[in-house]
């Protein structure tokens, strides 16, 4: 299958270093916990292409998610991560980035599994090697800003040139976004939860009442009968 891609990569940062420091097999458990933390954030359904290393790829063809959407599950996975890291004392020592980019691709399948295929995959794994900043950040590239609707001019604009493919143009989120990002999306699954629990409250009492008036005009139907 080929079409319109998006693809997001979840990048662990600083676990090198952290491995040396710790050993590998502290850091081996942790780096599991981070990963599937990662995984099991993906509310969005999309599809995993590779665990590499300490990077998760997904993506979804055909039919993207909303720029909402997509904020959600980054701002879910953000605040997972960090906790994480808060509740094992590790904040200063690994960090998260996502990279966001769409494009035209394909799925192709080699040894029994699907992978992705095309230029645009290239072009996400360069700019993941390229941009060595050790912060938290989102990168979202010019075409997935086009393609999400996304206001890139938020960001601090750049650009990489890679060889025989050209310049790839990107906008940079930094820490502070993805917190307030996190915190309005936190706010908003309050909203929705309390919501949920009046409405659940509101349900049980309406069937409670029904219940006792059943039961009060029940003698009336056997005296009618």
């Amino acid at each position: 299958m080929k079409g319109q891609t998006l693809m997001l990569i979840t990048d662990i940062s600083g676990y090198t270093r952290f491995i040396t420091r710790v050993g590998h097999e502290k850091g081996i458990q942790h780096a599991q916990d981070l990963l599937q933390i990662i995984i099991n954030s993906n509310t969005l359904g999309l599809k995993l292409c590779e665990v590499e290393g300490d990077a998760v790829f997904f993506y979804a063809m055909k039919v993207l998610p909303s720029r909402k959407a997509l904020m959600r599950q980054i701002s879910r996975t953000y605040n997972a991560f960090n906790h994480y890291l808060s509740t094992q004392h590790l904040e200063s020592e690994i960090g998260i980035k996502f990279f966001v980019h769409t494009g035209i691709c394909e799925e192709i399948r080699i040894g029994g599994r699907t992978k992705l295929y095309g230029m645009e995959v290239i072009k996400i794994h360069r700019l993941l090697k390229s941009i060595t900043n050790t912060d938290d950040y989102m990168l979202i590239t010019a075409n997935a800003g086009g393609a999400l609707q996304f206001e890139t001019g938020e960001g601090v604009q750049g650009g990489a040139e890679f060889p025989h493919i050209g310049v790839v143009n990107y906008a940079v989120f930094n820490e502070r976004f993805l917190q307030e990002t996190a915190i309005e999306v936190s706010l908003y699954h309050t909203f929705i939860n309390g919501i949920i629990e009046a409405a659940n409250t509101l349900t049980a009492e309406l069937s409670r009442q029904y219940r006792h008036y059943a039961a009060l005009l029940n003698p009336l139907h056997e005296l009618a009968s």
